[in-house]
C-alpha cells in the first residue's frame, strides 16, 4: 500500500512538474470526452422518455360476448402468471370510460345499446416489451377461444425498438472514436514526458531500478490525466443540462452511476494509452 501511494505521489508530481504537457493532454482529453458526454446525456434523457413510453405500453385483449366468468377468470390468472399485470374491463366500465372521454353520454345513448366489448388490459413485464416478444405474446393469447382480437400497437412498438437500437449503435461508434482519440493523446503525452525525463530515467536504470519502478508512475500519469479530463467534461455536461433544463425540453443530468463509470472508464483508457507508449521501451530493456 505504501509503495502504491508513493507511485501515485510520483505520478502527481510528474504531472505538476510538466504542467505544459499536462494541460495539453487535459484539454485534448476533455474535448474528446465532452463529445461523448453530450451523446451520453442525450441517450440518458431519451431512455428516460422511452421508459415513460414503455410504462404506457399495453396489450388490449377483446373478449367474445359468450365468454363465461370462469373462462375469463382463468385467462386472467394465466396472463398474470405468464406475461404481466392483467386488468379486466367489463362492457359497462368500457361504456363509462368512453362516455367520460367524449365528455357526455348523449352520443352513446343515441346508439340504443352498448356496442363495446369486454376486454383485458395487459401491462407486459419488461422482457415482453420488445416488438418480437410482444408479437409472440399476442399470437399466443389470440389462440384462446374466448379472445376476439388482440391489439398492441405493433408498428409503434417496432419503430420504438428500431430507434433504441440505432441510438445504441451511435453511442458505440462515438465511444470508439473518443477512445481512440484519448489513446492517441495520452500515448503522445507520455512519449513527450519520456523525452523530457530521459536523463533522470537513464540514471534510475543505471543504478538498478527495474522497468516496473521506472514506468509505473508514468502509467499512472496517463490514467490520472484522462480521469481528470473526463471529470471536467462530465461537470460541463451536467452543468449544461441543469442550465438548459426546460429550454425548450426537460433535461436531467447524467445518473451518478453513469458518471462514475464514465470517469473510471476514462482512467482505464489513460492507463491503456500510457502502456501503448511504454511497451516498446520495456521490450528494449
Amino acid at each position: 500500500m505504501t509503495r502504491l501511494l508513493w507511485f501515485v505521489r510520483e505520478a502527481w508530481r510528474g504531472l505538476w512538474y510538466h504542467r505544459a504537457a499536462t494541460w495539453t493532454a487535459l484539454v485534448s482529453a476533455m474535448g474528446a470526452f465532452l463529445v461523448l458526454g453530450v451523446f451520453l446525456l442525450f441517450t440518458a434523457n431519451v431512455q428516460r422518455l422511452l421508459t415513460g413510453l414503455g410504462d404506457r405500453r399495453e396489450v388490449v385483449i377483446y373478449l367474445r360476448d359468450y365468454a363465461s366468468d370462469a373462462t375469463r377468470d382463468s385467462l386472467l390468472v394465466q396472463l398474470d402468471s405468464q406475461y404481466g399485470r392483467a386488468t379486466y374491463v367489463s362492457r359497462e366500465q368500457a361504456w363509462q370510460d368512453f362516455s367520460a372521454q367524449l365528455g357526455g353520454s348523449d352520443l352513446l345513448e343515441a346508439a340504443g345499446q352498448n356496442p363495446l366489448p369486454a376486454s383485458i388490459h395487459l401491462k407486459p413485464r419488461p422482457e415482453f416489451e420488445t416488438f418480437a416478444a410482444t408479437e409472440r405474446m399476442a399470437d399466443a393469447i389470440a389462440g384462446s377461444p374466448i379472445v376476439e382480437t388482440v391489439r398492441f400497437g405493433g408498428e409503434w412498438v417496432r419503430r420504438l425498438d428500431e430507434f433504441v437500437a440505432i441510438l445504441r449503435w451511435v453511442d458505440l461508434v462515438v465511444g470508439l472514436v473518443v477512445a481512440l482519440s484519448v489513446l492517441f493523446v495520452v500515448a503522445n503525452t507520455i512519449r513527450l514526458t519520456l523525452l523530457a525525463r530521459r536523463d533522470s530515467l537513464r540514471i534510475l536504470a543505471l543504478v538498478g531500478a527495474g522497468d516496473g519502478f521506472i514506468f509505473t508512475p508514468l502509467v499512472l500519469e496517463g490514467a490520472i490525466a484522462a480521469a481528470i479530463g473526463a471529470a471536467f467534461a462530465l461537470a460541463v455536461v451536467n452543468v449544461g443540462a441543469v442550465l438548459l433544463d426546460g429550454k425548450p425540453i426537460d433535461l436531467v443530468p447524467l445518473p451518478w452511476t453513469w458518471g462514475g463509470a464514465f470517469v473510471v472508464g476514462a482512467g482505464l483508457l489513460g492507463l491503456l494509452g500510457a502502456l501503448v507508449a511504454l511497451v516498446p521501451l520495456t521490450r528494449k530493456h
